[in-house]
């Protein structure tokens, strides 16, 4: 038995008290850091709540305007289809939705940020990740026809059939008096067509299948963005479950 038997207590006792405080160091290290984590992760979701809250904004105004692209492209090819003799202003009215393009860039920084970084990982929700994918694909999809839209444009039927065949694509859309520089005019007045010269030109099956094709890819890109929209919710509801602390079913 030891003669200091107060001496070995009291070194167990500071033992002890260096390995408490040792613990309770670390203890506060994890508590902070999983502080530090929630309040990065709360700060991620309201920037990513704001984010597709302004998209989705952005989406609903331009599908109002796609819807009404569509809607000239298909009542134009339904007046070639039935030879319907229209008055000059109204037959270019309709055929101008097939030479307006249907355009939407996203603007997501927090989002295009957390993934650069690896951020979205901290969510640690797969309903996220699915709903993001489903975003990415419908985007991938309208970028695609995007581009399609574009080519026929510059490349396709406008350039190497409309425009050989009239001169300007103005002729098509507006008299040469009123004509402005979004459609490459003035043209010559030698080049003008009535609505009947106009409705022949538009049923004729090249004429008319290069516009058909137009009002294709238009309806894609509508699709996408209708697609985009209903991922876009998607996520907005995601995120708020994730703010609430709750899982999304």
């Amino acid at each position: 038995m030891s003669k200091h038997p107060s001496r070995w207590n009291r070194a167990l006792l500071e033992s002890a008290v260096i390995v408490g405080s040792i613990l309770l160091a670390f203890a506060i290290d994890a508590s902070w850091e999983r502080y530090q984590e929630a309040l990065d992760r709360a700060e991620l979701i309201d920037a990513l709540q704001l984010d597709f809250q302004t998209t989705a904004e952005r989406l609903d105004s331009v599908l109002l305007r796609a819807d009404t692209i569509v809607d000239k492209n298909r009542a134009a090819l339904l007046v070639a289809t039935q030879g319907q003799r229209l008055p000059i202003d109204s037959l270019r009215a309709l055929v101008d939705g097939f030479f307006h393009d249907i355009t939407f860039v996203t603007n997501l920084p927090a989002y295009e940020a957390a993934v650069r970084d690896g951020g979205i990982g901290a969510l640690e929700s797969r309903p996220f990740l699915d709903a993001d994918a489903s975003f990415r694909q419908a985007q991938e999809f309208y970028l695609l026809n995007s581009e399609i839209a574009a080519d026929l444009y510059y490349l396709g039927p406008t350039a190497n059939l409309i425009r050989r065949e009239l001169g300007s694509l103005g002729v098509l859309l507006t008299p040469p008096a009123e004509c402005f520089s979004e459609y490459n005019c003035p043209y010559p007045a030698t080049f003008d067509r009535s609505a009947g010269e106009i409705l022949d030109f538009v049923q004729r099956r090249d004429v008319y299948a290069a516009l058909e094709n137009i009002h294709n890819v238009n309806l894609n890109s509508r699709r996408s963005l209708m697609r985009m929209a209903e991922s876009v919710d998607g996520i907005l509801d995601v995120l708020e479950s994730l703010e609430a602390g709750t899982t999304p079913p």
